[in-house]
């Protein structure tokens, strides 16, 4: 396949070219091409088969070879993103409105994974290095980020079978029994909501820099802990 040049490799002395794979994320698997060949792996945490797959393709210093190019695509991108910043993979996450705009240049107007993937691997064309990067994970934002996601879910939940509930009191044939366990539902949900508001307020809480921050936001009329932990976790 047609690459660029990188490194000589300190170990072998060879001239090696940049692969660049283009990946489609989706819940279940990783939709790879790199120009000549297609692949499919699971989309597991640590991601175990691609890495084999990487290896077994590229040898054992894949990670200094392989560029990866995708469009990050919610949840089911962060397994990618960690496995990237764990072996220092250079990626390059393209902005959905830009894919969309190459592929109807391309003409690519079907919607298959295989496109896609075929798509995304002629970016390199369009980038330099140093539109690359090893992505950086910052687990106190992926922790926050999985309690805010439970805190709304549940906040959801929560309300929707307030609204049941209420409605219950102008229906006829409601027992005793059914209303005391929706009831009793509900403060369950309310409880969980509490712990995890506590729990988040406790990780920001535990660093200094996030810490200053949350107590400057707090301090604002109208802003409470949630609100205040959403805006720590998008800045």
């Amino acid at each position: 396949m047609e690459g660029q040049p990188i490194a000589n490799s300190p170990h072998t002395g060879r001239f090696r070219m940049t692969e660049y794979i283009g990946i489609d994320v989706s819940k279940q698997s990783l939709e790879l091409w790199d120009g000549t060949q297609e692949g499919e792996v699971p989309n597991e945490k640590g991601l175990k088969t691609l890495k084999k797959l990487l290896k077994k393709r590229y040898g054992g210093e894949w990670n200094e070879t392989v560029r990866f190019i995708y469009e990050p695509t919610g949840p089911y991108s962060n397994y990618l993103r960690a496995f990237a910043a764990e072996h220092e993979v250079q990626v390059y996450e393209v902005n959905p409105k830009k894919s969309a705009n190459v592929a109807k240049v391309l003409g690519n107007r079907s919607k298959t994974d295989v496109v896609d993937t075929k798509m995304l691997s002629t970016f390199h064309a369009l980038l330099t290095e140093e539109d690359f990067g090893v992505p950086e994970v910052d687990e106190r934002a992926e922790q926050l980020g999985a309690e805010l996601g439970s805190y709304e879910m549940i906040q959801k939940t929560r309300t929707m079978l307030a609204n049941h509930v209420h409605s219950l009191e102008y229906k006829s044939g409601v027992t005793k029994k059914l209303k005391e366990s929706l009831e009793k539902e509900l403060g369950r949900l309310g409880a969980m909501e509490d712990q995890l508001e506590k729990e988040m307020e406790a990780v920001a809480e535990e660093h200094e820099e996030t810490r200053e921050d949350l107590n400057d936001l707090l301090s604002m009329n109208g802003v409470g802990v949630i609100s205040a932990i959403n805006l720590l976790y998008l800045s």
